[in-house]
C-alpha cells in the first residue's frame, strides 16, 4: 500500500470535518436571523393588535392568516436549523497508546492498512451526518423563504388597509 493514501484519506477526513463546520455555522446564522424576524414580528403584532386580532373583513381575515401562517413557518424553520445544529457527533480517528505500540511492531503494509481504517470510519460517519444536517439546513431554508413571502404579503395588506 503507498503512503499516499493515508494522506488522501487524511484529506477526505479533514473535508468533511470542515464541511461539518460549516453546516453548523450556517445553522448558527440562520437561528440567529429567524430570532431576530420572530422579535420584530412580535413587535408588529403588538403595534396593530387591535386591528390583526378583530378582524372584520376579508382583507383582515387574509392578514391574520398570512401572520399565523409566517409565524408557524419561522418556528419550524428555528426548529429544523437547531436541529441542524445538534444532529450528530464526531469522531476523531481512534488510535490510542496500545495501537501506537502495535503498529510499530506491525509490517509496513498491516500499519498503512489500520491506519487507513482510523481514517475511513470517521469520514463515512461525518459524510452520513452531513448529509443529514444539509436536509435539516435545506427545509430550514425553505420554511425561512415561506415565512418571508408570507410576511411580505401581510406588510402589503396591512399598507393598504392603512390606505384604504
Amino acid at each position: 500500500m503507498k503512503p499516499e493514501i493515508i494522506y488522501l484519506a487524511k484529506d477526505r477526513y479533514t473535508q468533511a470535518h470542515t464541511h461539518y463546520d460549516q453546516a453548523v455555522q450556517k445553522a448558527a446564522r440562520i437561528i440567529t436571523l429567524i430570532t431576530l424576524i420572530i422579535g420584530l414580528l412580535t413587535i408588529v403584532v403588538a403595534l396593530f393588535s387591535d386591528s390583526i386580532f378583530s378582524p372584520q373583513g376579508l382583507l383582515d381575515w387574509t392578514i391574520l392568516i398570512c401572520q399565523i401562517g409566517s409565524l408557524f413557518s419561522l418556528i419550524c424553520a428555528w426548529g429544523h436549523a437547531l436541529l441542524a445544529i445538534k444532529f450528530g457527533s464526531l469522531h476523531p480517528p481512534k488510535l490510542s497508546k496500545h495501537e501506537f505500540d502495535h503498529l510499530q511492531e506491525a509490517s509496513r503494509e498491516a500499519m498503512y492498512r489500520h491506519i487507513l481504517n482510523c481514517y475511513a470510519e470517521p469520514t463515512e460517519e461525518l459524510a452520513a451526518i452531513n448529509t443529514q444536517k444539509e436536509k435539516y439546513l435545506t427545509f430550514s431554508y425553505q420554511e425561512l423563504a415561506i415565512g418571508g413571502y408570507l410576511l411580505a404579503v401581510m406588510f402589503m395588506l396591512l399598507f393598504l388597509k392603512e390606505i384604504l
